[in-house]
């Protein structure tokens, strides 16, 4: 629950309903533009969430970053380069899920760096 915000959006006009899916706070950006019929033309990672799925989400807080995907939660700490895997909130020893999860963080962290570098 510690990075479980809801989300609600109203809008006149707009049919109700409910996502449960994996988001991220960059994600309204392009869900609210695609609400309004505006094209998203900023190239980064926010999706609309009314038309696509993430399969897993990734954060970095304070000092740990991690990734999540179904019940499986992958943890790093970088200035101890500790790992932790929890599965259904039990600290557990890692899998392919969580292998799979590492790497979609780091590869998305070092994206993420490049592209901001390339903004300087």
């Amino acid at each position: 629950s510690y990075n479980h915000i809801p989300l609600i959006i109203y809008c006149p006009g707009v049919e109700p309903q409910q996502n449960a899916s994996w988001a991220t706070q960059m994600d309204v950006q392009a869900t609210v533009l695609s609400m309004l019929g505006i094209a998203n033309k900023e190239k980064n990672y926010s999706i609309d969430l009314l038309s696509r799925q993430r399969d897993c989400v990734f954060y970095t807080a304070d000092d740990v970053m991690g990734a999540r995907a179904d019940d499986h939660l992958y943890i790093y700490r970088p200035a101890t380069k500790q790992e932790f895997c929890y599965k259904s909130n039990r600290l557990v020893q890692s899998d392919s899920l969580f292998a799979a999860l590492k790497n979609q963080l780091f590869s998305n962290l070092q994206a993420m760096q490049t592209i901001m570098k390339d903004h300087e």
